[in-house]
């Protein structure tokens, strides 16, 4: 017998790391054994070997449970994802990523993990070393976008456990389903060796999740909902099955479930050793408590909450209530602009706007989220005229309708539309300014006398420079030609 920390390949002893990546190791214990195939089938081909699930007789060694040097064991997965129907077969379908032992001095573990179709299936098979229950967990994680639905995994074996006890095999084997409890569930499938006696059964670990019995054929089937049924202890060369079925799979959820499989050289001892191992072996590491379909983080999960079934990954997110069901971090930043709204950002809903953002003006959308008018660039409490207001010129707070006008400065300040070099609003700009109005203070008269032109007229003129220069000096102004 093998020590805990090591497996047997092709013969030869080597260590096994946790975490190795290898393939068609040999798992042993004092009573029960497994060779495996690469494939992860309780099945070594290999012409040295050809040996699968076995158990250990006193009288006769190891006695194989199947048709020895043949792969007669299956899993058969099947699920509906986005209105398609598919079906995947282990040894086939899936691939093999790596196998690792966790045995420790008092029980063997060996963890196959095969991958397929947007799924990770974590499969551990683990007994005690002197025992002959088998309980083989399943975690199947959906890696996938889609949600999985009415997913099925059924394993299933020809047993024949009195092929290797005999000189002249003998593939035909006493074939019943019972209701071990009186429960009124059947609860135990069994394939009996005609002469033998040695039984090989598999044993119900979740009575609302698995059904269990025969398929009226030595061929396995690839019909995920094939009918399983109770041969009443026929005489014939039959698969076992047990199925165990899940309604749905959430996107980047898991689930958790494990199958019991138990040994005995009579049918009494394996139906024993079935209810013996009820309690410990169907048991599995409960990561799931709020039952959501995702494990805790603590557990290596993505739950954020596992008290709570509706915080999980994927789930809707109330905005501001102070709880992330989507366990992505975040419940106050709706828009991820990376601020919270509603008090900080203005409109959680669009990521273009936010405090500090650039504004776009006139569009209606206050983008930086500075509370103003966005049809009042400037601020100054005007509307640009363009936009319902009357701001002529809305990019200076100085200029807006009703602002004291500066004039001869070039600028409409007041927004009246009239001549900024037009002061006293007759119509005729100041003549020192290009116009003809030599009074510009006195909307009566603009008329120049004749005989002033010369000290009238364009800014450019002496008379002209001459009177700016006195109004400069603080002195009363005065008709640009002659007394006012």
């Amino acid at each position: 017998m093998l020590s805990s920390s090591t497996v047997r390949f092709a013969g030869a002893l080597m260590l096994f790391l946790p975490g190795l990546v290898l393939a068609g190791p040999l798992v042993e214990g004092s009573a029960v054994r497994i060779h495996y195939s690469d494939d992860g089938r309780w099945n070594d081909p290999d012409p040295g070997v050809q040996a699968g699930l076995q158990l250990y007789d006193t009288a006769a060694g190891w006695l194989d449970m199947t048709w020895p040097g043949t792969p007669w064991s299956e899993v058969l997965l099947g699920y509906a994802r986005d209105g398609e129907t598919i079906t995947l077969i282990g040894g086939e379908d899936w691939v093999v990523e790596g196998v690792s032992d966790g045995s420790t001095k008092s029980r063997l573990v060996i963890t196959h993990r095969f991958t397929t179709d947007n799924l990770q299936l974590d499969r551990t098979e683990s007994w005690d070393h002197d025992a002959q229950a088998i309980q083989s967990e399943w975690t199947l994680t959906n890696t996938g976008t889609l949600d999985l639905t009415n997913l099925r995994l059924t394993h299933s074996i020809d047993a024949d456990p009195d092929a290797d006890a005999l000189a002249n095999p003998q593939p035909l084997t006493y074939n019943d389903t019972l209701d071990l409890d009186g429960d009124g569930v059947v609860d135990w499938v069994q394939s009996e060796g005609v002469v033998t006696g040695v039984t090989v059964g598999f044993g119900l670990c979740d009575i609302d999740a698995q059904v269990l019995g025969h398929y009226g054929s030595n061929v396995f089937s690839d019909d995920p909902d094939l009918l399983l049924e109770d041969a009443e202890g026929a005489l014939q060369d039959y698969t076992m099955n047990v199925r165990h079925t899940v309604g749905t799979v959430k996107a980047g959820a898991s689930v958790r479930f494990s199958l019991l499989t138990v040994l005995g050289s009579t049918a009494a001892e394996a139906q024993a050793g079935y209810i013996a191992a009820l309690e410990g072996a169907c048991e599995i590491a409960n990561d799931d408590l709020d039952d959501d379909g995702f494990d805790a983080v603590s557990a290596g999960g993505f739950d954020c909450d596992d008290t709570d079934a509706s915080i999980h990954p994927g789930a809707v997110e109330v905005w501001y209530d102070g709880t992330d069901q989507d366990c992505d971090g975040n419940d106050d930043d709706a828009d991820e602009d990376g601020v919270a709204g509603p008090e900080e950002d203005c409109d959680d809903g669009d990521a273009s706007v936010y405090p500090g953002a650039v504004e776009v003006w006139y569009d209606d959308v206050d983008a930086d989220c500075a509370g103003d008018d966005d049809r009042d660039a400037d601020g100054d409490g005007h509307a640009h005229e363009d936009y319902g207001g009357a701001d002529c010129h809305d990019f200076s707070a100085a200029v807006y309708p009703g602002a004291s006008e500066v004039w001869y400065d070039g600028v409409d300040s007041d927004c009246s539309d009239s001549s900024d070099y037009d002061a006293d609003g007759d119509g005729h700009d100041a003549a020192r300014y290009g116009g003809d109005d030599c009074y510009d203070d006195d909307p009566t008269r603009w008329a120049c006398p004749e005989a002033d032109s010369k000290t009238c007229g364009s800014v450019g003129s002496s008379g002209g420079l001459l009177l700016a220069l006195l109004a400069l000096g603080g002195r009363r102004r005065r008709g640009l030609c002659g007394s006012s």
